[in-house]
């Protein structure tokens, strides 16, 4: 068989296959008024600002319509989040650019079926859970396991960043990745900018300061030196509500946490009662010089 016959061969084999996953039957989206939740996130930009009126209520109405279908869209949001080429796609576009021409099209045909889809699913999947907020609270333990068991760092981040959006029903899973051991310096930072995040939002994050009082004083530098930049990141005005739990914290069996906590009632907290005051600043002078210069190095170079 020579080269030619070989490649309409191959080409009739990719097409039968190409034709199979264009028809196979795939679950129907959810709609409203006509359109699919597909149209309606494609419609939505998240960062769109409220000073463009036209494009402040097309978002509106997006936002709107994704709400209305509700529940019912977040397997379609998880599915979308997951979703990432697989390794054979691109064996089988690095594999068929060896070939002859024309057959050597054929893994760019790969391409022009799927493009980059997938990469525009994974946004519209934190635009729909950002829409939902707690009403996605049910997609938690979904949630949970994809952070778990996430086969790359986009989707680790993305399954976080879903979280939270859920907003307070999610920081429990959040608070729990920044108990993990051994520390990934990465994760540690990128769960607390949601944790801040969702401080932004209104939401009371007081259960996440012990975890990220112990990243203060973490003895990797990366850890510590970010965990001190999101701290000094927190509201002055939520600290009255953060007050009884950086209190507890300085009698901690951790003493990491107990000097971080000290040093936060000693240099940033406002409104502190002289008498805990006191007590924080009897908790550095009694801590290790090495643990305070580790600190002190820490906050030095945010």
């Amino acid at each position: 068989m020579n080269r030619r016959r070989l490649g309409l061969l191959l080409l009739a084999c990719v097409l039968m296959v190409t034709a199979g996953i264009l028809l196979w039957p795939r679950e129907r989206e959810p709609e409203y008024q006509g359109v699919s939740l597909t149209g309606w996130l494609t419609s939505y930009d998240s960062g769109v600002v409220k000073g463009n009126r036209r494009s402040f209520q097309k978002n509106e109405e997006a936002a709107s319509a994704v709400r209305y279908i509700g529940t019912n869209s977040i397997p379609f949001l998880l599915q979308w989040m997951s979703a990432e080429p697989a390794p054979w796609r691109r064996q089988w576009r690095n594999t068929f650019q060896k070939l002859p021409h024309p057959v050597d099209r054929l893994g760019r045909l790969s391409d022009s079926v799927y493009g980059l889809k997938w990469q525009l699913r994974n946004r519209l999947a934190l635009d729909g859970f950002e829409i939902l907020g707690p009403d996605a609270a049910s997609a938690i333990p979904d949630l949970i396991r994809i952070m778990r068991g996430a086969r790359s760092e986009r989707l680790w981040f993305a399954a976080v960043h879903a979280l939270g959006s859920i907003g307070k029903d999610g920081l429990a899973p959040l608070i729990a990745a920044l108990e993990e051991s051994p520390v990934n310096w990465r994760h540690n930072f990128s769960v607390m900018s949601v944790i801040t995040s969702m401080e932004e939002k209104g939401i009371n994050i007081t259960a996440a300061l012990p975890a990220m009082l112990q990243s203060a004083g973490d003895t990797n530098y990366v850890v510590r030196s970010g965990a001190w930049l999101i701290l000094e990141q927190l509201s002055p005005e939520k600290f009255s509500l953060y007050l009884p739990v950086l209190a507890a914290s300085l009698h901690d069996t951790n003493e990491a946490v107990r000097v971080s906590a000290a040093t936060l009632l000693v240099d940033i907290a406002t409104n502190v009662q002289p008498a805990l005051l006191t007590e924080a600043t009897n908790v550095l002078r009694s801590a290790p010089p090495e643990l305070l210069e580790r600190i002190g190095d820490a906050r030095s170079d945010e």
